[in-house]
């Protein structure tokens, strides 16, 4: 592969992680509103009946969004192998 192709190539790799990191940013805030409304018991004046509900729902999601995470964070393990493989050779 000449250096233009591997240049080239790792431009690409650098806006895949920047992307890869600014959406982990994105979950992992999301994330974090959805535990700290949950902690602190926000249910907007809802009746009561509600609230196990909503409450089940908000931990559904923070599940869901950790596991999101953890699969961008498995992205950018990828992506880091890929740079290494084309910085190596």
């Amino acid at each position: 592969m000449s250096l233009y192709n591997k240049n080239s190539l790792l431009i690409y790799n650098d806006e895949i992680y920047n992307t890869i990191f600014s959406t982990n940013v994105l979950v992992n805030a999301t994330k974090c509103c959805c535990q700290d409304k949950e902690f602190r018991g926000e249910y907007y004046g809802i009746p009561q009946k509600f609230i196990y509900k909503i409450s089940n729902e908000r931990n559904e999601y923070i599940s869901l969004l950790t596991l999101i995470s953890d699969k961008i964070r498995n992205v950018h393990k990828l992506n880091n192998c890929i740079e290494k493989e084309l910085t190596l050779h």
